[in-house]
């Protein structure tokens, strides 16, 4: 007879149940979520587990791939899945929830999760690090600024916003007029005069285009994700 063990895993403690091919529970505990603890459990059981399983999670990646090096065979159960299942149980408890993860792996009517690589998840992590660092870094020298708080405090503008065009002008006494910066950026229509001939045409687009997109995301934002009104906005 095979037998399948269902774990409810928390981040200090799991629950263990082990239920035979007829439903029947054949064991039951409490254990620390250690992989030490679980396989010590699973050995002294008196038969061999067919399949373990559990829902995906936090804690999934680090127990799957140590109890797969342990010799068993392993599923992670998708979540909505096991959710689904489990609310028909009257009672919510971590017993409970393993005694249905258990059932589910008897049943067989459960989608296995994907599980990444070591070396995907190593590069997902460095990724969001990298995104951490640099977000928390402009943002630190967008916060020690005058001249960006005093720009951040328009709806729609973020230090991203406020560091490009302050970094690009540098010094804004080089600017004789304030019309001159937006031409500086090639945000200034072109100009077509001959005699009676008097045509604005489209935006020059000369210049730093990073501050051209930034200054046009800021402005999008304002008019359209910004519902307070301001008189800038009008």
């Amino acid at each position: 007879m095979e037998y399948f063990a269902g774990l409810d895993v928390s981040l200090r403690s799991c629950a263990l149940c082990v239920v035979d091919a007829s439903g029947s529970v054949a064991c039951g505990r409490d254990l620390v979520c250690q992989v030490g603890e679980i396989t010590d459990c699973l050995a002294s059981f008196s038969h061999p587990v067919a399949r373990i399983g559990f829902k995906a999670g936090t804690t999934s990646q680090h127990l799957f791939y140590l109890l797969t090096n342990n010799g068993f065979d392993v599923v992670c159960v998708e979540t909505h899945q096991v959710c689904a299942a489990l609310s028909a149980m009257r009672n919510k408890t971590d017993r409970n929830d393993a005694r249905g993860i258990a059932h589910i792996l008897r049943t067989g009517w459960f989608s296995p999760v994907h599980k990444k690589s070591r070396e995907a998840h190593g590069t997902r992590a460095l990724l969001s690090c990298r995104k951490a660092l640099l977000n928390r870094t402009i943002d630190l020298a967008a916060r020690s600024d005058e001249v960006c708080l005093r720009m951040m405090t328009l709806p729609g503008v973020g230090p991203i916003a406020a560091l490009t065009p302050k970094a690009a002008i540098d010094d804004p006494t080089r600017f004789k007029r304030s019309r001159n910066v937006a031409a500086h950026f090639g945000l200034k229509p072109r100009r077509y005069q001959s005699g009676e001939h008097d045509n604005p045409g489209r935006t020059s687009r000369v210049g730093d285009r990073c501050v051209r997109a930034t200054l046009y995301a800021a402005a999008n934002t304002l008019l359209m994700r910004t519902m307070a009104g301001s008189q800038i906005k009008s």
